[in-house]
């Protein structure tokens, strides 16, 4: 279980890390690629086939390695801990916006629901220990809802991977 916590927590910090179009890494490559230069990126760094060769061009080049080395220093692991109470807030918040027929305001409670759920069993007190599979098949519900079948098919195999009872709550 231990392990698995940590798969989540530097799972959370790598999604917070590359979110799209904007946030910390567009930031920080669009600022190295300023530093090294356009000549360095396309005539270097661009010319480089392999992962391996780009991450020692970095840091051969001093400009560029400075610059690199100098924010991953600043960078610190960003996770939220697991808690089972706000899984399930998350979870009947994510129903109540499906009643109503808000099934993409519901889709992002129900994926909060299921990042803060703790692993099965973990927490007995709240839903029995099954917030995680509760919040998976409710998100499921969604995806089917929204004709995402491909993901709610995921969902729903995800949730079965753990002991569920013959009849939930």
């Amino acid at each position: 279980m231990q392990d698995q916590d940590e798969f989540y927590r530097t799972l959370c910090s790598s999604e917070t890390l590359r979110s799209g179009k904007k946030g910390f890494f567009h930031d920080f490559s669009g600022h190295v690629m300023q530093t090294a230069g356009d000549t360095w990126t396309s005539r270097t760094f661009g010319r480089i086939d392999d992962n391996e060769g780009r991450v020692r061009a970095i840091f051969t080049d001093a400009k560029v390695k400075d610059v690199v080395t100098d924010t991953l220093a600043k960078v610190k692991l960003l996770f939220r801990d697991k808690d089972a109470e706000i899984s399930k807030r998350r979870r009947l918040e994510g129903y109540q916006l499906a009643a109503v027929g808000e099934h993409d305001k519901a889709l992002l409670l129900f994926s909060q629901a299921v990042l803060r759920a703790p692993q099965p069993g973990r927490n007995k007190n709240v839903d029995q220990g099954l917030s995680l599979s509760l919040a998976l098949l409710g998100r499921a519900e969604i995806f089917i809802a929204l004709k995402e079948y491909y993901f709610a098919l995921e969902d729903l195999q995800l949730a079965a991977e753990h002991d569920l009872p013959d009849k939930l709550m």
